[in-house]
């Protein structure tokens, strides 16, 4: 396993350029979780709404009088 370990290439600028490659991929990740849980309270509010909505319309129509 160690033999395998030494043989693979090292990425280039070493180390450090590895770590900072770490810490880009971290923002953007947490810049992309930041804006996918604002679509998230978006679309939750929406389904409240068309919830509200569809519960209004049930009722109205519940609600309507035969024709006598």
């Amino acid at each position: 396993f160690d033999a395998l370990v030494a043989g693979l290439p090292l990425p280039e600028g070493g180390e450090e350029a590895q770590l900072k490659r770490i810490a880009d991929l971290q923002a953007e990740n947490d810049a992309v979780g930041q804006e996918l849980q604002k679509q998230l309270e978006a679309a939750e509010k929406e389904l409240k709404l068309v919830q509200e909505l569809f519960s209004q319309a049930t009722d109205n129509c519940f609600n309507l009088k035969k024709p006598e």
